[in-house]
């Protein structure tokens, strides 16, 4: 025979309501127990979630603290940690025509001997995808027009820029992918040279008769999809190398003299990272790029042209302990300069987890790879990194380089012209945690003549910040820097 379930606001079937009859003992301790006991294990299940979440805010206060700063410094710049603007697609679409500048007009008396572009830089399908880059090119700074250039790129692309003691103000009308880099073409005048964010195209503006002019763009058929590399080789003359969304690498020049432009020449694909330029005089230059963990090296002098294919020059960390986790490395970094009637030239490359290390040519061959001194415990974060040229008289560093790292500082090293030398610490975070929140700020650093270098960052309230060293940083220089030195530029507004 089938029961009826009893219920706690009803009496039993067999009777009637008025004539109900208290419920056995063991019945009323059934219904307490079915109330009691989900209460007691709700109340425990609280009061360990009020003392577990006690003591985990307490441990990860610091760390979340770093981590608001953090995000306040990328929302104020249009994005956030875990993601980069661009503008445009990252799907490539290319036009299969090229639609050459009518003016300035190609020239086509050059030591180069130029060689014709093909018909288009028509998309490899079995080419290398760029690899990512965590660190946005979105700062920097041109020296000697005459006053110092500071550039700071913001949301969607917007260019800031400050001159001198100036206010900031809008660069441009149009939306820049990386902030611009520039170069000296002769005593007074010089070059900026960007990537348009919505054509993919490279701009330039130039400085003559002491004032800037206006943004130009120069037709290609594809998109430029990295920080230009940008080299004056001799008076006059600027060579521009940029990498496609595909890998290629497109080298243009520019004759100041005759105002204008060579034509686009392709010095191959498969290049994964962006490239940097160098060159010790005007019958040479150097190029380097990344093909996979491997870099790679083209070369070019008046007598031979370029050399025919791009050489090889290793994973420096080859002989190292091989992380799966596949850790970030940098684009390699170059500086060269003249040693007598010698011409050196230098490559520097930082993985994380591994360290910093560099290769030498001098003598006409080249050194094998050779690892730098920690800044610290920890390690360098990649793309952080920023070099320049020194003058290497009287004493006065060849090369300049800055580098952020798990410390939180900026960090700065010279080359004497034999050897890179000790890490100095030059702004350090005051607040530090677990969460690094310095390691996806770029930095960047400028010639600025007579011994001196700028060197630019930003601070965790977005600030854009400035250290003019002159010569070497002196040895007092200690944890956590010099930070009374650094003028505070403000930021946009």
């Amino acid at each position: 025979m089938n029961e009826k379930a009893i219920h706690a606001d009803e009496a039993p079937p067999e009777y009637a309501a008025e004539e109900q009859q208290p419920a056995p003992l063991s019945w009323k301790w059934w219904w307490r127990k079915r109330v009691w006991m989900p209460t007691s294990v709700l109340v425990l299940l609280v009061v360990f979630g009020v003392i577990f979440g006690a003591v985990m805010g307490v441990k990860a206060s610091h760390s979340a603290n770093d981590s608001e700063k953090a995000e306040q410094l990328f929302a104020s710049q249009g994005w956030n940690s875990s993601t980069r603007w661009s503008s445009y697609s990252a799907t490539p679409t290319y036009s299969y025509s090229y639609s050459w500048s009518p003016t300035p007009p190609a020239y086509s008396t050059s030591t180069y001997g130029w060689s014709s572009p093909s018909p288009s830089p028509s998309h490899c399908p079995d080419c290398i995808a760029l690899q990512p880059q965590r660190v946005q090119r979105d700062i920097s700074v041109a020296a000697g027009t005459p006053d110092l250039i500071f550039w700071d790129l913001r949301a969607e692309g917007k260019l800031w820029k400050k001159e001198g003691s100036g206010s900031w103000g809008v660069a441009a009308d149009r939306k820049f992918l990386v902030a611009p880099v520039s170069v000296h073409t002769s005593a007074d005048s010089h070059i900026a040279v960007s990537v348009d964010a919505s054509s993919g195209r490279v701009v330039y503006q130039l400085f003559r008769d002491g004032q800037w002019g206006e943004w130009q763009e120069l037709e290609f058929g594809a998109r430029f999809a990295r920080r230009p590399a940008v080299i004056s080789r001799a008076e006059g003359s600027v060579d521009i190398f940029a990498v496609t969304e595909g890998g290629h690498v497109w080298q243009v020049s520019y004759d100041e003299a005759n105002a204008q432009w060579s034509q686009w020449s392709d010095l191959g694909h498969d290049i994964t990272s962006e490239v940097s330029a160098t060159s010790w005089g005007e019958d040479r230059i150097d190029v380097f790029g990344k093909r996979g963990k491997t870099v790679m090296h083209r070369s070019w002098t008046t007598s031979s042209g370029w050399t025919q294919d791009w050489d090889d020059l290793g994973y420096p960390w080859e002989n190292y302990y091989h992380d799966p986790r596949n850790p970030a490395s940098s684009p390699p970094l170059t500086v060269s300069w003249r040693d007598g009637d010698d011409g050196v030239v230098d490559v520097y490359m930082t993985q994380e987890g591994q360290g910093s290390s560099h290769k030498l040519f001098r003598n006409s061959a080249w050194s094998d790879w050779t690892g730098m001194s920690a800044s610290h415990e920890g390690y360098e974060f990649a793309d952080t990194q920023s070099i320049v040229k020194g003058d290497g008289v009287d004493g006065r560093p060849f090369a300049h380089l800055l580098s952020r790292g798990t410390n939180d500082c900026i960090n700065y090293n010279v080359h004497n012209g034999t050897a890179w030398g000790s890490w100095k610490f030059i702004w350090c975070a005051q607040e530090r945690g677990n969460n690094y929140p310095t390691q996806f700020f770029s930095t960047y650093i400028v010639n600025s003549g007579d011994g001196k270098v700028n060197l630019v960052g930003r601070d965790l309230e977005s600030n854009f910040l400035n250290l003019e060293i002159v010569g070497n940083a002196p040895e007092e220089w200690q944890y956590p820097g010099p930070l009374e030195l650094w003028k505070n530029l403000g930021q946009p507004a």
